[in-house]
């Protein structure tokens, strides 16, 4: 009987030893091929991508208006004034490092422990989107990624003017991101809607002034940026560039290929679509406000709102693309965080772990 105890601890440091294993040998493997194909193999071709494409060519945007959002706007003149500092290669080192520190503030955000920690990173180097992305230089999702992993970290220690203004910030990157004023809404938070204000009246201003915007374009051109071409007209079936949930609706009721929907079937798929962002959204405000109701203004509460939004934004996105759905990655670390401090039933937590491995 003396026997059992030793043999259980020795098999319990045994299956530790074997899973920080695996953890390290896919963290080697993430890194390898995040490295390979994210740079390496896509620098010969000037890490091409709508990102570079608006950038860096003429055709796509003439630099009138404003594309994304007002903050693209103004990495748009850094690239005019110091062409020779601001290149492709610029962003595609900076994305890395926007990535780096989404990940630091969502481990902080969640105070995640050093298992936590090494299984995340090795999710995040491990999805292939994430490289995809690093392969096209998609600055403003990294960017997005970043502001609202730091506005995470700010709610999580009480830093409401932070947290607005980091909101803020990448709502003027692009426009889905202001769903994030909802939860700020929901806890009727004065000082972080005034961080809210604080950062955008400036760029907004700032923005109008240099691209000679009236009030009335500039307030049309936040809610509708626009490079200059025709909007699209629907989801598709074909394209593998986006693959969000009009499109995955238009594959599934009308079949994939290179056939073009009839404006018919078009409408009918944006009517689902609707359908959809009005039920996810329903249910993320109800979310949201049972987590607010149990007083958890700070933690744990905070660890299970953003998260939440952060899964919203490739569901909002009219046209997701591959690199959009980059914004899982935070939901990963705060159900590896969850799953690690959860107290309940230890074969429960392990299943739940396998199937999200």
């Amino acid at each position: 009987m003396g026997g059992r105890p030793a043999t259980g601890s020795m098999l319990q440091r045994s299956l530790r030893y074997l899973g920080l294993t695996l953890v390290f040998l896919a963290i080697a493997w993430g890194a390898r091929l995040t490295f390979l194909e994210g740079f390496v193999e896509s620098r010969p071709r000037g890490f091409a991508g709508d990102f570079t494409a608006i950038t860096f060519g003429h055709d796509w945007w003439n630099g009138r208006g404003i594309v994304y959002g007002p903050v693209f706007v103004v990495e748009s003149w850094f690239v005019a004034w110091w062409p020779r500092l601001f290149t492709p290669e610029f962003f595609a080192v900076a994305n890395a490092f926007l990535a780096g520190g989404a990940f630091v503030f969502g481990a902080k955000a969640c105070r995640a422990d050093r298992w936590v920690i090494l299984a995340s990173l090795a999710a995040w180097l491990c999805y292939w989107r994430l490289f995809y992305a690093f392969s096209v230089a998609a600055n403003p999702e990294f960017l997005e990624l970043f502001l609202l992993s730091w506005a995470w970290f700010a709610a999580s220690r009480g830093r409401e003017r932070t947290e607005g203004a980091m909101v803020a910030m990448a709502g003027l990157t692009k426009l889905v991101p202001w769903v994030f004023l909802v939860p700020l809404a929901l806890r009727r938070s004065v000082r972080a809607l005034t961080g809210v204000l604080m950062a955008a009246v400036p760029i907004v201003l700032v923005v109008a002034i240099g691209q000679k915007m009236s009030p009335a374009e500039t307030l049309l051109r936040l809610v509708l940026p626009t490079n200059g071409r025709p909007l699209p007209t629907g989801p598709t079936a074909s394209s593998g560039q986006f693959q969000g949930v009009g499109e995955a609706l238009a594959r599934l009721v009308y079949g994939a290929g290179e056939h073009a929907l009839t404006p018919g079937q078009s409408q009918s798929v944006l009517i689902l679509f609707a359908g959809i962002v009005l039920a996810a959204l329903g249910l993320a405000v109800w979310a949201s406000i049972r987590l607010l109701r149990r007083g958890a203004s700070v933690e744990p509460g905070w660890t299970f709102v953003y998260p939440l939004y952060f899964a919203l934004l490739p569901v909002l996105s009219v046209q997701a693309h591959p690199h959009t759905f980059l914004f899982l990655l935070p939901v990963w670390i705060a159900l590896l965080d969850q799953l690690s401090k959860d107290q309940g039933d230890a074969r429960l937590r392990a299943v739940f772990g396998a199937c999200f491995a």
